[in-house]
């Protein structure tokens, strides 16, 4: 079983995200307990930017965009979003602003096609160059047999492009000035 959880990043300070998505920001962390099992954080780009909110449970994107909670913040920011799902192999990344999701890029790697990619909206321009490589990638991983499902990381690919980071890699030292960890 793979990595299932959530992410986004959104242009506020972390106090501010916290306040919005409903939590209390915790004790600062450092870089190195960030991405501990069972932690969920927030942390705050060195060159102020981002902030990212990262949520290992089910709990923080069951339901978010029927209950309005991305929308709600996105009227207040800029909101990028990442849900992939490893154990799937389905991975989504969204950006928000003025109040709703204005691009959307998905990937179900359920449907039996190997390049599956839903576009909505106009992603940033990392997308192209992103999904140009990894489907390339894809069509000779086919050609070769192989079955491997370089898709699944366009959107993933894409919000580490946006915002500097990526589920199974973490940031890269000192992209992130200062760690949080949060609680409900």
């Amino acid at each position: 079983m793979g990595f299932h959880g959530s992410y986004l990043a959104a242009r506020m300070a972390p106090d501010a995200l916290a306040r919005a998505l409903g939590l209390t920001l915790g004790l600062a962390l450092g870089a190195a307990d960030a991405g501990r099992p069972g932690e969920d954080w927030i942390a705050r780009r060195s060159d102020g930017t981002w902030t990212v909110f990262f949520a290992l449970e089910d709990d923080f994107d069951a339901g978010l965009d029927h209950d309005g909670r991305l929308a709600a913040l996105a009227g207040e920011a800029e909101v990028l979003y990442c849900l992939p799902d490893a154990g799937t192999m389905t991975s989504l990344c969204s950006g928000w602003t003025g109040g709703r999701m204005t691009w959307r890029v998905w990937h179900d790697g359920l449907t039996g096609e190997s390049a599956h990619l839903e576009v909505d909206g106009t992603p940033p321009p990392p997308f192209e160059a992103i999904r140009d490589r990894l489907l390339a990638d894809q069509r000779r991983a086919d050609a070769d047999g192989a079955t491997v499902d370089h898709m699944f990381d366009v959107p993933v690919a894409l919000f580490e492009a946006l915002t500097g980071f990526r589920h199974d890699t973490g940031p890269a030292d000192g992209t992130f000035a200062a760690y949080y960890g949060v609680e409900s």
